[in-house]
């Protein structure tokens, strides 16, 4: 769906049309007295960083500074129950056809055979 085209954008000669006119602003009326600014406090010195605590450390921290206690053995695993069973041998398949019975396509006869080409005569010997 094409666009509708806009129209090309044509400015005024006279500049005053485009731009509002400027229009003051009302003034406050100006104090009798100078009012005098309120005294500042004076600003605290930067307080010096604390270091940071253990105690505020989490466990996993911890564990990457402290050495972590050696992990208890295992128990021995309990002897089985039973004998681990072994496969069966399976035993030879019995001989017969490995399809069911049913209707057989009959077989393919290859081509006939294309005589062969005789070989081509030799080319005459040229005169002496």
């Amino acid at each position: 769906m094409p666009m509708p085209a806009e129209p090309p954008l044509v400015l005024p000669d006279d500049m005053s049309l485009v731009v509002p006119p400027v229009v003051p602003l009302p003034m406050e009326p100006e104090p009798d007295a100078p009012v005098e600014p309120e005294p500042m406090e004076p600003l605290d010195p930067v307080a010096p960083v604390e270091p940071v605590r253990f105690a505020v450390l989490p466990a996993v921290l911890l564990r990457l500074v402290l050495p972590v206690p050696p992990i208890a053995p295992l128990e021995p695993e309990p002897e089985p129950l039973m004998a681990p069973l072994e496969p069966e041998p399976v035993p030879p398949m019995a001989p017969g056809p490995l399809v069911p019975p049913g209707p057989v396509a009959p077989p393919v006869e290859p081509p006939p055979a294309a005589p062969p080409a005789e070989p081509p005569a030799p080319p005459p010997a040229p005169p002496a």
